[in-house]
């Protein structure tokens, strides 16, 4: 799988779609570990960005505060 980057909004709106679609049994059982694997994927790229984030907030702020 080739990984691009997307927004963190583009990835909660992809896997919004794949949970929506496990959710109303439209997966085909074949499918099923391909959609786990690429929400799980996507779920670890939202942390990532968050912690990114959160990171490079908590400097801004430090830099506001000194």
């Amino acid at each position: 799988m080739t990984k691009s980057k997307r927004t963190y909004s583009e990835s909660i709106e992809e896997l919004d779609g794949l949970l929506a679609q496990l959710e109303k049994n439209e997966a085909p059982l074949e499918e099923l570990a391909v959609i786990v694997k690429k929400a799980t994927d996507l779920i670890h790229q939202c942390q990532k960005q968050l912690f990114e984030t959160d990171v490079e907030i908590q400097k801004l702020l430090e830099d506001i505060v000194s």
